[in-house]
């Protein structure tokens, strides 16, 4: 009880998915038990099902029979052990046919043969919704998700997704039907959602009797009408605007239309659902969308002005947009932004990794003149996460002015290792040093820049890549870049 968290957020006012619970989950079973956490789920379920081929720990055999991991581009990425070494919220290593043990006992409510691994009233417990953005729209069950629920033609399908570098696989189950459905990848390639809309498609195909939806007057559309920024993930932003009795909703995806069916309960085009949440006072508190389905978003209040950046600046959106997100902290005294200021490694480091949501790093730092640094612990965490590499000399030089070319390697390092971004072209002109074209490419091809790039006479654009960058142009290069992940 010495160190408890400060309490951001009261509990069940929002939802977040995070794997730290899981993790926690897991230290709670070993305290519980007095034994490891890996040695408690064999025994207790991995034995009584037969599951003879799954563990937590890397081991010779797991090892022999691993399946290589591919990136997305068909690179063999190595074989890499999980931190901590028994993993809970996603370390697990197994077969296909020991999962199927596993999916199994689910459906018989706890049994498998001879063997019982929980209460039957425990597994309804596990599978009934705990968590719900709206009653009709479901988020959590107990450790199972509702995710993706528009393909499921209208059945109770509970599921279990996971993502590491190179697997991802997805687990599905349809509890009064006895049927369920695994499948794993081993490349950085995403099939499980058109699979499973496939197999729904093919066996329980949608009846076509839709729920009516109707245009509201824009009155009663306005208060959804705002900036709402996901929980999770800080840089997903979803923008909200009122127009001809509908919403129109702009995220990374792009834009859909959205209609309402019943009060705060609404449906797109394609029948994915989405939701809001209002809070005591009955104002709107968070959104939820089924096509983001790990977190609501928390709705953002205005942002408050800088004097140097009127509205009508040409990058005042960009700086608007991140600062309403949190990304810069406020600032005292005489509340400026500066945005012809170069800004340095350090600083850009310490926007990206507020950005991007990631937590700053508690470990020793990699580099050694960042000690001191206001952005020290930002830095290692880029270091961590794989954005920047260790120098031959061991520093990091933090209070230099970053270079455009530096900027862009780090947003494609991002883009290639978090969300399996394919390489991209360009129609480059000037000078770019060998080290930096694929973030440079990436960058230019997908438009993350404000004014400051303009196409030549042939075509071309020349994204000064050896020139500092100054704050106002990062602040596009990163409100861009949340606007276009994928």
């Amino acid at each position: 009880m010495d160190n408890l968290p400060n309490v951001i957020r009261k509990p069940g006012e929002f939802y977040r998915y995070d794997n730290l619970g899981f993790i926690i989950q897991g230290y709670v079973v070993e305290q519980v038990a007095g034994k490891p956490f890996g040695k408690y789920v064999k025994e207790r379920i991995f034995k009584p099902l037969g599951m003879k081929n799954s563990d937590f720990r890397l081991t010779p055999s797991i090892v022999k029979g691993l399946a290589v991991p591919y990136n997305i581009i068909g690179q063999p990425i190595p074989t890499y052990a999980m931190v901590p070494t028994e993993l809970p919220d996603g370390g697990m290593l197994s077969t296909g046919s020991d999962m199927a043990k596993f999916m199994i006992a689910h459906l018989n409510k706890g049994k498998l043969g001879n063997a019982t691994i929980m209460e039957e009233e425990t597994a309804a417990e596990m599978h009934r919704p705990h968590l719900s953005v709206h009653p009709k729209l479901n988020n959590m069950a107990l450790g199972f998700e509702y995710g993706n629920q528009q393909n499921y033609n209208g059945q109770y399908v509970i599921e279990k997704g996971g993502d590491l570098q190179g697997y991802h696989t997805g687990m599905w189950l349809i509890p009064e039907e006895k049927v369920g459905v695994f499948v794993t990848v081993n490349k950085d390639y995403e099939i499980r959602i058109p699979l499973i809309k496939a197999f729904m498609d093919h066996y329980y195909p949608k009846n076509e009797k839709k729920k009516e939806a109707f245009e509201l007057a824009k009155q009663e559309l306005t208060k959804f009408e705002g900036t709402y920024s996901d929980l999770r993930n800080r840089m997903w932003t979803t923008r909200i605007r009122a127009e001809g009795g509908k919403l129109i909703v702009k995220d990374s995806l792009g834009e859909h239309v959205l209609y309402e069916v019943e009060p705060l309960l609404f449906q797109d085009e394609q029948g994915s659902k989405a939701a809001f949440k209002l809070n005591d006072h009955g104002d709107v508190q968070a959104f939820y969308y089924e096509l983001k389905t790990d977190s609501w978003a928390e709705k953002m209040p205005e942002p408050q002005r800088y004097q140097d950046v009127e509205n009508d600046h040409p990058y005042a959106s960009y700086i608007y947009h991140l600062r309403q997100i949190g990304v810069f902290a406020d600032m005292e005294g005489d509340n400026l932004f500066s945005p012809e200021q170069q800004i340095t490694k350090g600083e850009f480091v310490g926007w990206f990794i507020k950005w991007s949501g990631v937590a700053p790093s508690k470990h020793k730092p990699i580099y050694t003149d960042i000690s001191g640094n206001k952005y020290a612990r930002e830095i290692q965490a880029a270091y961590e996460l794989g954005l920047l590499r260790a120098s031959t000399g061991g520093k990091f030089y933090p209070n230099e002015p970053l270079t455009r070319q530096e900027a862009a390697n780090i947003v494609w390092r991002m883009a290639f290792g978090y969300f399996h971004a394919e390489p991209k072209k360009a129609n480059l002109s000037g000078r770019t040093d060998a080290w930096a074209l694929e973030g440079v490419h990436f960058v230019v091809a997908k438009g993350l820049y404000g004014p400051e790039v303009v196409k030549g006479g042939d075509g071309s654009l020349d994204y000064k890549s050896e020139q500092p960058m100054v704050r106002k142009e990062a602040a596009a290069l990163l409100s861009r870049f949340a606007d276009q992940l994928f």
